[in-house]
């Protein structure tokens, strides 16, 4: 009688190690597997630069520039130096977000939203 006792002991023993294994592994899986974002802010941004650059109104209305003007500006900063590409950034948006707070006086927070940039980023 005691053994069967031991034995029934021992069953529910592995059933809960196995029950609370699972636990652990379903909880950590779960938490590990990264959310989707709710914008794919990357393509967002691009989209947003190629519509403004894509028109030259729309270029002369949200830059205060045309496109050409734009272009051989950038060409002369990168040939200069003054402006390098960086991982996160190109010319080109550095520029485009220089001349949107000079053109409209605008304040970065506003950028933020307009470019899917954090404020930290945005000031730099």
């Amino acid at each position: 009688m005691n053994g069967n006792k031991d034995h029934r002991n021992n069953v529910v023993l592995a059933t809960a190690t196995t029950v609370v294994s699972i636990a652990t592994a379903t909880t950590f899986l779960m938490l590990d597997n990264p959310r989707e974002p709710y914008s794919n802010k990357v393509a967002d941004r691009n989209d947003y630069i190629k519509r403004i650059l894509s028109s030259e109104k729309r270029c002369r209305w949200n830059l205060r520039m045309g496109r050409e003007p734009l272009h051989r500006l950038c060409a002369l900063i990168k040939d200069r130096d003054l402006l390098r590409d960086t991982r996160n950034y190109n010319v080109e948006e550095q520029l485009m977000r220089f001349l949107h707070i000079l053109g409209y006086n605008v304040r970065h927070w506003v950028l933020e939203g307009r470019y899917y940039r954090s404020l930290e980023t945005i000031r730099r």
